[in-house]
């Protein structure tokens, strides 16, 4: 990757150091999809006419799927990721057309033919506030009508998605 792709794609802000720390308190990395997950990925892309939708947690050097739809991969590097920009935003994320986002145009996800164009992502949190991840859907089509009822109703179901990781996280501790 050339020096002027490598300043592209760094947004250090992503890294925090010990997202992968707080994350590992979740013990959710790596395993297997779950129902539940696949369900939310599922009635999200519906609600929202998307081909694609995804559950996903950023860690310190990658970003892991717990649940996607129109994908195919559990992982993807950081350095193309739209929800590492979007873990440095207050609660939500929106590009209507990535090939008009200087973030994204040069990006090959973005770049290439039938590439994503747009893309919605709500942050997940953990309890004391840490962005760890989003509930996304992103489309190979621009939308340039922005935040429709559908996309808002969607989001939403983040906020779900926050409980269930809380709950998974507090019942994997040790009673005091």
């Amino acid at each position: 990757m050339s020096n002027a792709q490598n300043e592209f794609f760094c947004f250090p802000d992503a890294h925090l150091p010990g997202r992968s720390a707080v994350l590992a308190e979740y013990d959710i990395l790596d395993t297997p999809r779950e129902q539940q997950f696949d369900d939310v990925v599922k009635l999200a892309a519906a609600v929202c006419a998307a081909p694609i939708a995804v559950v996903n947690l950023v860690g310190d050097d990658r970003q892991w799927f717990k649940a996607e739809m129109g994908l195919g991969v559990r992982e993807t590097p950081l350095d193309t990721s739209f929800c590492a920009h979007a873990i440095l935003e207050e609660d939500f994320l929106e590009i209507r057309d990535a090939t008009k986002d200087s973030r994204f145009a040069a990006n090959p996800l973005v770049d290439a033919a039938g590439g994503i164009r747009f893309y919605a992502g709500a942050l997940l949190k953990n309890q004391a506030g840490l962005a760890i991840g989003t509930l996304c859907i992103l489309d190979t089509r621009t939308r340039p009508e922005g935040r429709s009822g559908r996309i808002h109703a969607a989001m939403y179901v983040g906020k779900r998605v926050e409980r269930d990781f809380q709950i998974g996280a507090n019942s994997a501790m040790p009673c005091p």
